[in-house]
């Protein structure tokens, strides 16, 4: 097996078990997923089974020295199911186009149609039948065989049944119609499935090897190898800075839009786009390990989590097949109980149940809208753990926002600052204690006052001691020999400021910091943000 092949090793216990991954195209509906548990599960060595359904894929854990994974796509493409081992970073399509029963089916079809000009055309709606009916045969018989009964079996019995009755051209119709659908479904998971892949698609697929400037693929680059990343392009693999400096846009991976700057020994990650500058980055994984890799294989695990819908459809079709096939022998059999009710009349409408009450549609609709919508919330730097969770933000009534660096620019002004006894205090000396402390606090806040003072000619002084930083609350240190607290509304109620504010202050609309003494209230300082422009627009977006 190639190297390349999604495959990897698990050790349970004495025994190493390997997890391989197949494309199984086959898939068309859940039904088969039964049928595929069933194939596999008495294979000697196989431990557990996972079929995806959007992704058609089916993850098998299994003890390679007892089975092999040819010997599972064997297995598997005995039921036509055309399986093959899945290679990293390559998206196995369907068929573009109608398969070559279809398409006959349909000549067919349309040839027959003119039988109300010349009557004996009506025959090569068997044609029609005939070409296309085989791939649900073979479907059929292989589901009866391991006792069950998908739509395969029903479009069957449907079709013999229209054959019966002498309605060629309804036989051939639903054959034709039945296989096209078949198709189209293929090429809706299709899509689906490329939702998934173009996660991976948001890394670089080549690297530029820095000393050589030869540019290879991502899956040949060794760890521990130095590659250049220019302005401009996108970062191929995880890595760590080794020399340049540049900022980098993360919001792939974040979702944060406002760029981070990268300096030597910082982490940086593939997926991303170095803006500025030049960066030599030395990889510290290989492009199936790599953070790109990691989010794509969440997001296909996350499908495998299905909603309460989901679920809920699962067992409604387990029971609901059955009910319309016995449904179906119902109205066959009523003639012969009353004998006023026209036999094929009743006949043709069980044909009827058959054919329009199938559940695939309503299995499939489900999973295929879960997958894209995993992959699409991937590309927007958003991971849903699953269908269940993506079911649960349709039901959201309020949604609680980080407000500082999310629906603001994370960037702050000081708008006033008021002393209670302007005429008593030294102003100027408090501001200088006030930067003091907030030069040694790592508070989005304390930027924006520091630097207000110092626009006042005033600078933070070198000597604060026993800073300490006061949780949920704020900050102290002494300053001058003097104790000093700068902090919230928290704060302010346990030192007992509060009464003291005057109620003629308006500072509504802004962060409100307080500060003074243990025995003495000072004053107090508001500090703005300001909303980001687009965040309006997305606020509204979310009421939609």
């Amino acid at each position: 097996m190639g190297r390349d092949a999604q495959m990897s090793e698990i050790t349970a216990g004495d025994t190493k078990l390997c997890k391989t991954t197949f494309n199984v195209l086959g898939i068309c509906c859940p039904s088969e997923v039964s049928l595929i548990e069933r194939l596999l599960q008495p294979l000697s060595g196989v431990e557990r089974i996972s079929v995806n359904v959007p992704s058609k894929t089916v993850t098998v854990l299994h003890d390679p020295s007892l089975i092999q994974p040819a010997q599972i796509v064997r297995a598997l493409n005995q039921a036509r199911l055309d399986a093959s081992v899945r290679v990293v970073g390559q998206l196995k399509s369907g068929r573009k186009w109608p398969s070559p029963y279809t398409l006959a089916s349909g000549v067919c079809l349309i040839i027959a149609l003119f039988h109300y000009l010349y009557h004996p055309l009506r025959w090569v709606a068997l044609g029609a039948i005939a070409v296309g009916i085989l791939p649900i045969m073979q479907r059929s018989f292989l589901a009866i065989r391991n006792f069950m009964l998908d739509i395969n079996v029903l479009m069957l019995i449907a079709v013999v049944g229209t054959i019966g009755l002498g309605d060629y051209l309804e036989g051939g119709t639903i054959v034709f119609l039945f296989t096209l659908a078949e198709w189209l479904e293929s090429r809706s998971s299709d899509k689906a499935r490329a939702e998934i892949s173009s996660v991976m698609n948001l890394a670089s697929q080549t690297a530029v090897i820095e000393e050589s400037g030869e540019k290879i693929s991502v899956k040949d680059v060794a760890i521990n190898t130095v590659l250049s990343v220019k302005a401009g392009e996108v970062i191929p693999l995880d890595g760590i800075v080794v020399s340049g400096s540049s900022s980098v846009d993360e919001s792939s991976l974040t979702g944060e839009s406002l760029p981070v700057q990268k300096e030597v020994e910082a982490n940086v990650w593939a997926g991303t786009m170095n803006l500025t500058g030049y960066l030599s980055v030395k990889t510290v994984a290989l492009a199936e390990e790599s953070t790109m890799a990691r989010m794509a294989k969440l997001v296909e695990e996350a499908q495998s989590q299905r909603s309460s819908t989901e679920e809920f459809v699962q067992k409604f079709a387990k029971y609901y097949t059955p009910v319309i096939v016995l449904a179906a022998i119902a109205m066959t059999l009523a003639p012969l109980i009353d004998r006023s009710l026209g036999f094929r009349k009743w006949v043709y409408k069980a044909l009827v149940v058959l054919v329009t009450a199938c559940p695939c549609a309503l299995v499939i609709s489900t999973p295929v809208a879960t997958a894209c919508g995993l992959a699409h919330a991937a590309k927007t730097g958003l991971l849903i753990k699953g269908g269940r969770y993506l079911e649960a933000l349709g039901k959201l009534k309020a949604i609680a926002f980080d407000k500082t660096g999310t629906l603001t620019e994370g960037i702050f002004r000081v708008v006033d600052v008021k002393f209670v006894e302007s005429e008593t205090i030294d102003e100027e000396k408090w501001l200088s204690w006030i930067a003091s402390l907030e030069s040694r606090s790592s508070h989005p806040m304390s930027v924006a006052i520091v630097s207000y003072c110092r626009q006042k000619g005033l600078e933070p002084s070198a000597e604060v001691k026993d800073f300490d930083i006061l949780e949920g609350e704020g900050i102290c240190g002494v300053v001058d020999n003097h104790k000093v607290y700068i902090g919230n509304v928290r704060l302010s109620n346990r030192l007992g400021w509060t009464e003291y504010v005057p109620d003629t202050w308006d500072i509504r609309g802004a962060t409100v910091g307080y500060f003074g003494t243990e025995e003495k209230f000072v004053g107090a300082f508001s500090v703005a943000d300001s909303s980001r422009p687009e965040a309006a627009e997305a606020l509204d977006n979310l009421k939609v």
